[in-house]
């Protein structure tokens, strides 16, 4: 059976005395979850046995990888010890065009029974399997020359593809290597017989074994059965059937929200108001219009004024209040109007602010009186019966700004969602949430 593979075992943390179980007892490094800290498990000298200490408690899971799981690779039984959190800054060239930039991908440390090792390397892209080689012994272990790597003395010098350094940030479960955070790596990758071989070593120190590899392709499918194969994935899965659910529904409200915005755009409400008052009748008092009543109050309405002013470059302030029958002022709106008319290069033109508009929701029920007020520029000419100002009062009017903004917000939701880089922060918060 594949759970006979696998030793249990428990060492005392250093830093904090908690109990910390591994999975092999011949693990050399492990990570305490109590305080963070990554310690050697048998130390030569005890004051040297803590490495380093994790920044936080865990980092975001991209996909459905984990420590403990068990699964089998090349007809040996591995299981997943622990995984490290690596920031890379690289630099190389492809197609003969340089390229440089950064990233932070997952490395899981997978580990048998017989001391078989090898790590999935887990981005945004997918995933690759490092399994570590060992050079002819004839061949020089300061393999870099000119920008070229030799591995094999059959293995012609092949021109290096791609340097760069990484930099650990996080590390969990236990390994054979010292994952600590701050620990920075040196790399260098060519291509020999299709695949990646790489070669790690500490930039730091000059004189220092360099440890090589072979990098390729893991198909997502492939790792995906050699997990589900081997483990109970059913919690996973109703948290992913969850998660994927929230996605749905938040594209479903946005796509509502668009429909109820666009219907918005020609949706006025109900007229229940409509007044027109020539502006001779309007005096430094204000003009007083009949009263109306409000028996809804869970309503949005809105006061529209339009004025029409038949001459050019006339300005006047208008003014309407709403009071209620204590003749208190609930509501007051107020604008310049004005108009302006030209010509230029021989063609005439003609320019006019002459409407306002207000949306607001009564407090109270009762009866309210609107008046009217209205104050002329230095410049506006004589006002005449032609100027006048017509009064409109909606009820029930859908307000097309408020679905735009909340459309707004929940396509950055979206965005976020289903956005590779920032959508496993968001599955991993959510599945923390879940009480599955």
């Amino acid at each position: 059976m594949l759970e006979e593979d696998f030793l249990d075992h428990q060492v005392e943390c250093p830093s904090c005395r908690e109990t910390v179980f591994l999975i092999y007892k011949n693990s050399v490094f492990a990570n305490c979850k109590n305080c963070n800290s990554i310690f050697v498990v048998k130390p030569s000298r005890p004051e040297n046995a803590i490495l380093g200490q994790n920044k936080k408690n865990s980092y975001a899971l991209i996909r459905y990888l984990e420590i403990g799981q068990k699964f089998i690779y090349n007809e040996t039984a591995y299981i997943i010890t622990g995984r490290a959190v690596i920031k890379v800054k690289f630099e190389g060239t492809d197609s003969n065009e340089a390229y440089k930039g950064s990233l932070i991908y997952h490395e899981w440390v997978c580990r048998s029974k017989d001391s078989q090792y090898f790590t999935i390397t887990e981005d945004y892209a997918g995933f690759h399997i490092s399994m570590p080689v060992e050079p002819d012994p004839e061949v020089d272990q300061y393999f870099i020359r000119n920008s070229f790597m030799q591995i094999y003395s059959d293995m012609a010098p092949k021109k290096i593809d791609e340097t760069g350094i990484g930099k650990v940030i996080y590390f969990e479960g236990e390994a054979d290597d010292n994952y600590y955070p701050g620990r920075e790596l040196s790399y260098a990758t060519c291509t020999y017989k299709g695949y990646t071989y790489g070669a790690e070593w500490n930039p730091y120190k000059k004189d220092v074994s360099v440890n090589f590899y072979v990098q390729s392709v893991m198909p997502k499918n492939t790792l995906h059965k050699m997990i589900y194969e081997k483990n109970d994935m059913s919690n996973y899965n109703k948290k992913l059937k969850e998660f994927n659910f929230l996605r749905k529904a938040v594209t479903v409200t946005a796509l509502i929200l668009f429909i109820l915005m666009a219907f918005s755009t020609g949706e006025k409400g109900k007229m229940m108001y409509e007044k027109r008052i020539k502006m001779l009748d309007i005096t430094e008092a204000g003009y007083k219009l009949p009263t109306f009543e409000i028996n809804e109050l869970n309503t949005p309405y809105s006061i529209k004024t339009i004025a029409n002013v038949p001459s050019s470059n006339t300005e006047m302030l208008v003014g309407v209040e709403i009071t209620n029958k204590n003749e208190n002022v609930v509501n007051l709106l107020e604008k310049w109007f004005w108009t302006a008319s030209g010509s230029y290069e021989g063609e005439a033109w003609r320019e006019s602010d002459v409407e306002m508009t207000s949306y607001f929701k009564f407090d109270k029920k009762g009866t309210y009186q609107p008046i009217l007020y209205l104050e002329k520029s230095t410049a506006t000419k004589t006002i005449t019966d032609g100027y006048y100002v017509n009064l409109y009062i909606r009820k029930g009017v859908m307000m097309t700004r408020y679905f735009l903004y909340t459309l707004i917000f929940f396509i950055i939701l979206i965005i976020i969602l289903y956005l590779p880089g920032t959508s496993h922060y968001i599955k991993s918060w959510y599945f923390q949430k879940l009480k599955i």
